[in-house]
């Protein structure tokens, strides 16, 4: 089975690692600390990588810490044994249509063609998970993939700014209705209303 896994890479100098929990019990988490939470999730789910292949995007500014932590992420993959092939994608930390559009060619070309696929968007610049949505939403269309897992690391920090908590969530739901709403087709806004209460209630 192939899959790609697309892992948008953190900016900052220092990220903590964290035990991540799961109220889903199709979501596991693991009892793993990890950087990132796609790592627990991965052991957890039995995934070692059987064809994977790792999308990493990379934003880069003259204070970005990226590459570091694309050592870090591939260290914490060898360490629960998924063999994969690494590719990563660079990107401007720039609001800009063209940026936007170079980034979602670049993620659609190295997409593997009827792969399962899951993304890990707990860091990265704002821009990077509508990019990812918008290049899934390709990939599902043109390319014979299927979207598996949107993993997103939610934390909860205490007055000082510590991590009290973290929670591993899936945001497939969300990519599932952002594509719903593409899709329906109503002659009046409020019958468009309607519908989309009647299918989001189903």
């Amino acid at each position: 089975m192939k899959r790609t896994l697309i892992v948008s890479i953190p900016m900052k100098a220092e990220v903590v690692k964290s035990r991540y929990v799961s109220a889903d019990p199709t979501l596991p988490a693991g009892s793993r600390e990890a950087a990132f939470p796609v790592v627990p999730f991965l052991e957890a789910a039995g995934i070692r990588g059987d064809e994977m292949k790792v999308i990493l995007i990379a934003k880069h500014s003259a204070f970005s810490h990226a590459d570091e932590h694309v050592a870090a992420l591939k260290e914490e993959l060898a360490a629960i044994g998924v063999s994969a092939t690494f590719v990563t994608v660079d990107s401007e930390f720039e609001e800009k249509r063209d940026v936007h559009e170079k980034l979602m060619l670049d993620l659609v070309k190295e997409i593997e063609d009827g792969s399962k696929l899951i993304a890990d968007v707990t860091y990265g610049s704002k821009d990077v998970p509508v990019v990812i949505f918008s290049a899934m939403n390709f990939a599902e269309k043109f390319l014979g993939c299927e979207v598996e897992n949107i993993l997103y690391g939610q934390a909860f920090f205490r007055d000082d700014g510590s991590i009290s908590e973290t929670r591993l969530c899936d945001l497939s739901p969300l990519y599932t209705l952002n594509h719903l709403a593409g899709v329906l087709k109503c002659d009046s806004p409020e019958k468009a209303r309607q519908l989309l209460r009647k299918v989001i209630s189903i």
